[in-house]
């Protein structure tokens, strides 16, 4: 322990404080804790993440101090010592800047079903003012690059009374669709909308991540798969935001599908 303590806390020079430990010591640890922080199952377990993505700022700043002595006291050293941390901040952010950009327009990650996504799901119903009694089935998430895709299958056992209050707000269209197969429903309306993997035979999917690569389950919602009678409306449509809502009322479930574009 003395020897690492002397180790970290031992002379250098100012320069090598800067370019070796306050950029290139920066971008090694946060290559590390993103790497950790990617790492599958562990990743889903909540404040694991942020826990080890924090070692990055506390490297970061720890660098700053060990600086500090090599300026003199008083005002001069705290202007000097943030001159240093703009200059350094700059660096690493174009180089973040970088990294992320390749990283996001190349990735592919699917969720479902997570206690992290029932949990934002629960949120969006009661923010929705969906019915009280309205049981999530399914939920899940696709990023794919930039963009991403939500879908939400909720049970309501009261579905009449449901139709009622969102034919009220919505226009919808009565027809058979073979769900999820949205695009072959003759639909004017229809743009935008990412289809999910489920209800098309698929198992697994492939995903790409940062570091990792990684088979992901894909479950069919139980009661939506298949041919069903519908109603059918599309609540947002633009160039960055795509919105759907289906409502199967025979088999008392909502489907509702986002699509968010870059």
């Amino acid at each position: 322990m003395k020897k690492i303590k002397a180790f970290i806390f031992k002379e250098r020079r100012l320069a090598s404080l800067i370019w070796l430990w306050g950029i290139i010591g920066t971008i090694i640890v946060a290559i590390a804790a993103y790497f950790l922080s990617a790492i599958p199952y562990l990743s889903d377990i909540p404040g694991y993440s942020i826990a080890i993505l924090s070692l990055v700022p506390t490297f970061y700043f720890f660098t700053l101090f060990l600086s500090f002595k090599y300026y003199k006291k008083g005002l001069r050293a705290y202007i000097f010592i943030f001159i240093q941390f703009c200059l350094q901040f700059v660096v690493l952010f174009v180089l973040s800047a970088v990294y992320s950009m390749f990283a996001n327009f190349g990735g592919l990650n699917y969720q479902e079903n997570t206690s992290s996504l029932l949990s934002k799901a629960s949120v969006f119903i009661a923010e929705e003012e969906y019915p009280n009694d309205a049981e999530i089935i399914y939920v899940s998430k696709m990023d794919f690059g930039p963009n991403s895709s939500r879908n939400i299958v909720i049970k309501v056992d009261d579905i009449e009374l449901f139709n009622q209050k969102v034919l009220a707000k919505y226009e919808f269209k009565e027809m058979v669709m073979n769900i999820p197969n949205i695009g072959n429903s003759n639909l004017i309306d229809f743009s935008n909308i990412r289809l999910p993997p489920f209800c098309t035979g698929v198992k697994t999917i492939d995903l790409r991540q940062q570091f990792f690569r990684q088979t992901e389950e894909v479950t069919d919602p139980e009661g939506l798969c298949g041919k069903r009678d519908v109603l059918f409306t599309q609540i947002d449509k633009n160039a960055g935001v795509s919105k759907i809502m289906v409502i199967l009322p025979n088999e008392n479930l909502v489907w509702i599908s986002q699509t968010r574009w870059f």
